[in-house]
């Protein structure tokens, strides 16, 4: 293939775009997941939700302390994507990694290095045309129904990042025996 297939995976301290935090970005090449990038920022808001923070373990206090400064950070994560030809971010879903992340680059660095529309592409939309089924059937526990793939999602951005990118691959293995 001519492109490079990014899985990413973010934790954030909420659910709307622009007004809370990425707390950590995670991301890895999919045909090489020995290929990573990982970082937790600082946020840029004491705003945050509850379930979400209780979720990604990481509260706004370890943020400040240990976070990263969100323009150096999102310079490290840019100069990782493009060490790659042709990136495409993937994930699961791609709607809400995507969103923050593209928001973030356009918001902190003017562009987003995954392309002024941002190249995506959505592990649950290609696991729904490869085995013809409804969106809501590609949840990741009915997919282990069907197939198998290494690593499990906990929370942590680069593990979940490794687990999409091997699912992604099991997916891209059925997809070429039809």
């Amino acid at each position: 293939m001519t492109e490079a297939y990014i899985s990413v995976d973010i934790e954030t301290t909420g659910l709307i775009v622009g007004e809370d935090n990425i707390a950590s970005i995670g991301a890895c090449v999919t045909d090489n997941i020995k290929d990573t990038f990982y970082i937790e920022l600082k946020p840029f808001t004491d705003k945050f939700r509850q379930e979400s923070v209780d979720i990604c373990k990481m509260n706004i206090q370890y943020l400040k302390d240990n976070g990263t400064d969100i323009v150096y950070g999102l310079n490290k994560f840019k100069q990782w994507i493009e060490k790659h030809d042709r990136p495409v971010f993937v994930g699961f879903p791609l709607c809400f990694d995507m969103a923050f992340v593209h928001q973030y680059f356009l918001k902190y660095m003017g562009r987003d290095p995954f392309g002024r529309t941002s190249a995506g592409l959505d592990i649950k939309t290609y696991a729904m045309v490869i085995f013809n089924c409804d969106i809501r059937e590609t949840t990741k526990k009915k997919l282990k129904e069907i197939i198998k793939w290494e690593g499990k999602h906990s929370h942590n951005a680069l593990d979940d990042s490794i687990e999409q990118a091997n699912l992604f691959t099991e997916l891209q293995k059925i997809l070429k025996l039809k």
